[in-house]
């Protein structure tokens, strides 16, 4: 069982998979895999390889997508694949994101 940590930033990354590690893995045999850009991950999925649970953040300033850009892109629901996605510094969390996320609309009057 895999475990997939995905952030564009390594020292994020790092601390999700450390936390993820103390929680999950040693308690579920579950493998952790740190990924830190798209095109890793597109490959990754590629080669065959499951992921049980991604733990993604959701903004991601050195790529071009957000989380949940690539969670539409690469995870469709039929996966399987349950998804976690954080942020460590909520505020920084633009708005409309935020709206993506708790599904409202935009629809202004």
């Amino acid at each position: 069982m895999a475990i997939v940590v995905f952030d564009d930033e390594l020292e994020s990354s790092t601390i999700l998979r450390q936390m993820v590690d103390g929680l999950l893995s040693q308690e579920m045999n579950y493998d952790i895999i740190e990924i830190n850009d798209l095109s890793s991950l597109a490959r990754f999925l590629k080669d065959g390889n499951r992921v049980d649970i991604l733990v993604t953040d959701i903004v991601m300033p050195e790529s071009s997508v957000d989380g949940i850009e690539v969670v539409k892109r690469l995870f469709p629901a039929e996966s399987g694949t349950q998804i976690l996605v954080s942020r460590r510094r909520v505020k920084e969390v633009p708005r409309a994101l935020l709206e993506r996320i708790s599904g409202r609309s935009q629809a202004r009057g």
